[in-house]
């Protein structure tokens, strides 16, 4: 496995694609030894501006819609696009809690997705013990994506629930659950740090 840095937020991120690539190295195996589960041959971590992010979701949305309803048949969209409409709505007023997340922004395609302005608002940029538990975090989802084919994520960011017979499951509890069933708890938040090598943070990597 191995870790694969795109730095798109501009050269003033710099610094943290680097720190971002070690820290990834280092907790990958963390989060297969707490999960049991195995990450992607190659986890990609991608920095990007505020405004490239919610331009990126708005495209990915739409293909996702169009190619959902046509998969299923769906011809009354309604429900699907106001979905979508709160969705979109709620990364532009909430982008500032949005530090990472793991995303396919191009079908098929699952990767970590960092916002730096997002994680410099919270005065988080250089706060190592932080990134690691961001990464531990999204790498669990990464692994899931990787275990289900996809089918996890696929199920939760439908647009047609109903039509797919999962409108009562709940898939954020399912999903931010470990492998014991026990959901995990926030982790304690951490005084800032510079990056320098360190030592993961031995925190089972869980979502909020």
């Amino acid at each position: 496995m191995r870790v694969v840095i795109r730095q798109e937020a501009g050269p003033a991120f710099a610094a943290l694609g680097a720190c971002l690539e070690q820290v990834g190295t280092e907790t990958a195996p963390l989060v297969s030894a707490v999960t049991g589960l195995p990450l992607p041959d190659t986890v990609i971590i991608r920095t990007m501006a505020v405004d490239d992010w919610k331009q990126a979701h708005r495209r990915s949305s739409k293909q996702h819609l169009v190619a959902e309803a046509l998969q299923l048949g769906a011809t009354f969209r309604t429900k699907a696009l106001l979905m979508r409409r709160a969705r979109l709505l709620a990364r532009h007023m909430f982008w500032p809690t949005m530090l990472g997340e793991a995303v396919a922004l191009e079908p098929g395609c699952p990767e970590l997705v960092i916002v730096p302005q997002a994680l410099q608002h919270a005065g988080r940029l250089d706060d190592i013990p932080v990134l690691h538990k961001l990464l531990g975090h999204e790498m669990t989802h990464l692994a899931q994506y990787a275990a289900s084919d996809g089918a996890v994520w696929a199920a939760q960011d439908s647009y047609f629930p109903a039509q797919r017979g999962i409108a009562d499951r709940d898939y954020p509890f399912l999903s931010k659950a470990t492998p014991t069933g026990q959901i995990g708890r926030s982790p304690p938040s951490s005084s800032g740090s510079r990056c320098r090598p360190t030592r993961p943070v031995p925190v089972p990597p869980t979502a909020t």
